[in-house]
């Protein structure tokens, strides 16, 4: 019979109650090491699955929890997976962990703890290591195949199974910087709650009043938030150019998802100092609770990043290379860090004109959109059409006049 899991031809079978079967192998280690009573093809609960060889027929049934053995020959079979034996001489252990010291002390070789501790083997799937074949296998550079490494805590010195496994330890154990996963900088982890005050201080906006410090709630994603914080909470008389920039000297941090064969350190930092949209300053007057700005609101900064989001769409569906480009100039163009015409030029030299015209028809260009529905008819007029420009001098000469001969002509008279 062939096995519908590991294709492997056998004559040994576990045949679950709606009569599917599948190999000794695979059926074992369901019922016996994943606890897994269902049937993998129809996922119909076995009360008592029954392990049988097709050529052996004697029958002489042993029942046991969850299993009939169809003789004592299957229930020996079963047991002979399921025992700690070495590969190398046969030798029966006790438990996983007498086998490990067994294999290093009698024959120099390793088994990996977070494999044996978590990977569902038989006894002589487990693999042999060297300590310096260990210490790749553990990093994931021996090219084994679907593993990509045991992921590597730096703050506590330790190797996790899997980014599960990982994520799990890091919730209980360390914290998890809340700020950062709001701007979407996901699952990263600082030791304990000192190192995140200090990543708070160095890569995010606080407040230092004393109520907010001793609540715990004083870091802001933007500068914004922590600017209309002061004004409408403590009451501040000050200006946004007033706070401090944040700076890129962040502190350790680990993400439990991020495998790398090194280590588990992002060495990628994002630059939260510039804001999402330069603004200009405001004079004391503009800043009082009347007059409060709009955009401040984090209602205003969502509806700004969901248009950048509109506009990033837009631009990805153009039949060109380098989209980002593109959209880096549509944005200087927006935020007035260069002129119209000044964009319109750098467009020119990435895209073609058609594409430029379907920009400028299509995206939404918030305070500016005036001014561009006025430069989309000059641009139409010049893409659709171009001035005529000779690429060779022509000279027209005058055509020469015929001059007339003097001499004589014969008349015959007797012609009418």
């Amino acid at each position: 019979m062939e096995c519908v899991i590991c294709l492997n031809h056998t004559n040994m079978v576990v045949e679950y109650e709606c009569k599917h079967n599948v190999c000794h192998h695979c059926g074992t280690r369901l019922l016996m090491l994943y606890k897994n009573l269902n049937c993998p093809l129809c996922k119909q609960i076995s009360k008592k699955s029954y392990i049988k060889s097709l050529n052996d027929f004697d029958l002489n049934e042993i029942i046991e929890k969850n299993v009939i053995y169809q003789n004592l020959k299957c229930k020996e079979d079963t047991k002979n997976l399921l025992i700690h034996k070495c590969k190398k001489c046969s030798n029966i252990c006790k438990d996983t962990y007498m086998l490990r010291a067994h294999y290093r002390e009698v024959h120099a070789n390793l088994l990996c703890y977070e494999c044996t501790d978590n990977k569902k083997q038989f006894w002589f799937e487990y693999i042999l290591y060297d300590i310096n074949t260990l210490r790749k296998h553990k990093l994931g550079k021996l090219n084994e195949d679907g593993f990509k490494g045991h992921v590597w805590c730096k703050f506590c010195k330790k190797y996790f199974y899997d980014e599960i496994a990982a994520k799990q330890h890091c919730n209980q154990v360390h914290i998890m910087c809340s700020v950062c996963d709001i701007l979407g900088d996901k699952n990263r982890f600082y030791k304990n709650f000192s190192e995140l005050e200090k990543h708070f201080k160095n890569f995010h906006y606080c407040c230092s009043q004393e109520y907010c410090l001793k609540i715990k709630a004083y870091a802001f994603p933007y500068k914004t938030e922590l600017f209309e914080h002061l004004i409408k909470f403590h009451k501040q008389n000050i200006k946004l150019q007033d706070i401090k920039s944040i700076t890129d000297n962040d502190t350790q941090f680990m993400d439990p998802t991020y495998l790398n064969v090194q280590n588990n350190i992002k060495s990628k930092i994002i630059n939260l100092s510039k804001p999402i949209k330069s603004y200009i300053s405001f004079d004391k007057e503009e800043l009082k609770d009347s007059n409060f700005p709009d955009f401040l609101d984090r209602s205003q900064i969502m509806k700004i990043r969901r248009e950048q989001l509109v506009r990033k769409s837009i631009i990805s569906r153009l039949k060109i290379n380098n989209h980002d480009q593109v959209y880096e100039i549509i944005e200087k163009i927006i935020n007035k860090d260069i002129s119209i015409h000044e964009g319109c030029d750098d467009l020119k030299l990435l895209i073609d004109g058609p594409n430029i015209l379907k920009l400028f028809k299509d995206l939404y260009f918030e305070d500016i959109q005036t001014e561009i529905n006025k430069y989309y008819k000059i641009l139409e007029n010049q893409i659709l059409f171009p001035k005529f420009e000779s690429k060779q001098n022509i000279k027209f000469s005058q055509p020469k006049k015929e001059s007339k001969k003097i001499g004589f002509k014969i008349l015959d008279l007797k012609k009418k």
